[in-house]
């Protein structure tokens, strides 16, 4: 089960280059909204089950603001 590849050590997670802007692209290829990422924070836990949480802090500055957009 990939629950429990997680290493057990700690882990330092660096990131560069903030801001940095994300196009959602629709079905037809058309950017449908641009995400941009401000900051980047992480909180791992080291119990029965190791988990990482990755938050991706930012601001949508195109699109329509009544849909959600997924990231993948």
């Amino acid at each position: 089960m990939a629950l429990y590849c997680l290493p057990i050590s700690d882990i330092e997670l660096t990131v560069d280059n903030l801001p940095v802007e994300i196009k959602v692209k629709g079905y037809g290829g058309n950017a449908e909204s641009i995400i941009k990422i401000t900051e980047v924070s992480y909180t791992f836990e080291k119990e029965y089950t190791p988990q990482l949480k990755i938050t991706l802090t930012g601001q949508k500055t195109y699109g329509n603001n009544s849909s959600y957009d997924m990231i993948a």
